[in-house]
């Protein structure tokens, strides 16, 4: 199982990805995903989530043309896409966890995966697409593949060598511990 130190580096390096070989996902890898997400914990036990798991190319574009956020993620590209139905908005914390997990399980499978939500007019759109209730909530889709190149999890690199991803100012690396911790109480810096 490794060290505490593979483990915490493991979880430390978790990167999303923008860009996928066109390499199907294994029947045995996704049903190890979904496994994963049937266990993952969640308020008092209550499980509010489904998942609809989406192969089919025409489908994944007309979830892309629903309109989903962020748009640099090219949904139609990602060979495998699971839908998180919860049974509320209210559940969209127990929602997070679930879908921290997959993209988690992905990588732990060599996969990179991404996370595309949907607003309003677009969820609801999206939730036509798949057939989903109107009383349930489809806040977000995780993407997963395996990635395209080596550089696919250096998200400044693919913004230089992916055209079709555009041009983003994000900032690069990660804030300094002394920034973002305070001790007993919160301070002003």
């Amino acid at each position: 199982m490794g060290s505490s130190r593979d483990r915490i580096r493991f979880l430390r390096d978790l990167r999303s990805v923008r860009r996928y070989a066109e390499a199907l996902v294994p029947a045995e890898v996704v049903a190890d995903l979904l496994e994963v997400a049937r266990w993952t914990g969640s308020s008092a036990n209550r499980q509010p989530w489904e998942l609809v798991v989406v192969r089919d190319p025409a489908t994944r574009r007309a979830l892309a043309e629903a309109g989903a956020t962020p748009g640099h993620v090219p949904l139609a590209d990602a060979p495998l896409v699971i839908a998180v139905v919860l049974d509320s908005p209210s559940s969209a914390f127990d929602g997070g966890r679930l879908c921290e997990r997959l993209l988690l399980a992905a990588s732990a499978h060599g996969l990179g995966a991404s996370l595309v939500g949907f607003k309003a007019e677009a969820e609801s759109k999206a939730k036509a697409v798949l057939g989903v209730p109107p009383d349930r909530a489809l806040p977000r889709v995780v993407v997963a593949g395996y990635p395209a190149a080596p550089t696919a999890r250096l998200v400044s690199a693919e913004r230089s060598a992916d055209p079709r991803l555009p041009l983003n100012r994000l900032p690069l690396g990660r804030k300094p511990t002394a920034e973002l911790v305070h001790e007993e109480r919160y301070t002003s810096r």
